[in-house]
This record gives structure tokens, C-alpha cells and sequence, in this order.
């Protein structure tokens, strides 16, 4: 399910419409994304009940997906834990994470201090010296965005 969401909004990004947010696309477009139960399901709800991105997804998440796997995904995040030496082969954790935001309400700084935290002492240092010191000292949004940047070049 979590997939599933990653998936829309990842489409959802492609499109930019002049006048319009991200969240009003999301919106417009996530009942055309649904079919079977879910599309029943949406469609049942009480009109204007939903008037957010974050509500609609919450709903959605906890509707389809059960409390024990939300559960067992928040705890595969908050502890993280590299494994192999390589830096970049954890992008893919940190892009699957970035939903997290979203389906587990984490904070991004949440986020970033789990990822940085579970990375090898080798790789922790050499985020320091990318930020230039003091990574955890800086402001979220630069974290993060240093944490992205590196995600997308380990695609590279």
C-alpha cells in the first residue's frame, strides 16, 4: 500500500500545472488512481470530509493498510542500522522513507537524525565533511536536502 502512495505521488511530481498546488493536483487526481474497494470505499466517504492531501492519505493508509505493518515499518525506520559500507546503497531507504512523512506523520528531522544515527561511523563522517561540519547542527530542510541529493547521485 505504502507503494502504492509512493507510486501516485512520485506521478502526481511530474505534472506541473500553473495556478495550481501540488496538494490540489493530488487531490484531483488520487480518486482516479483507485478501483475495486478503494474506489468504493472513497466514494462512501461523507462529502468534504477530506479537504487535505495528509487527511486523504491518513484515511486511505489506515483503511488498507493494518496497524501492525504501519508499526513494523515505523520501527524498520527509527532503527536503521547501514549494513554495507557503501553510502549510496541506502538511497533507496531514504526515498522510501521520504513517504514517511506523509503515511507515519514522522518529522523530516525524525528522518534525518534515524538515517544519520544508523549510518557507519566512515559514512557519518563523511557527511559531516559534506555539510561542512556539524551536520546535525544545520537546519532540517539542509539536511534533508543533502540526504536527497546524495540519494539521487547513488542512482547515478
Amino acid at each position: 500500500m505504502y507503494t502504492y502512495v509512493d507510486e501516485f505521488l512520485e506521478i502526481c511530481s511530474t505534472f506541473k500545472f500553473q495556478n495550481f498546488f501540488d496538494e490540489s493536483v493530488r487531490l484531483k487526481l488520487f480518486p482516479f488512481s483507485l478501483k475495486d474497494q478503494a474506489r468504493v470505499w472513497l466514494n462512501h466517504l461523507k462529502p468534504n470530509s477530506i479537504t487535505t492531501w495528509r487527511d486523504l492519505n491518513f484515511k486511505f493508509v489506515s483503511k488498507f493498510y493494518s496497524m501492525s505493518r504501519t508499526n513494523q515499518y515505523r520501527l524498520k525506520i527509527s532503527t536503521f542500522k547501514q549494513k554495507e559500507r557503501n553510502f549510496m546503497s541506502h538511497g533507496k531507504g531514504l526515498r522510501i522513507s521520504k513517504s514517511s512523512v506523509h503515511t507515519h506523520n514522522f518529522k523530516k528531522w525524525w528522518l534525518v537524525q534515524y538515517f544519520f544515527n544508523g549510518l557507519t561511523d566512515l559514512n557519518r563522517n563523511l557527511v559531516e565533511f559534506m555539510s561542512g561540519g556539524s551536520f546535525m547542527g544545520k537546519s532540517t530542510p539542509k539536511t534533508y536536502a543533502l540526504f536527497e541529493r546524495l540519494a539521487e547521485n547513488s542512482q547515478q
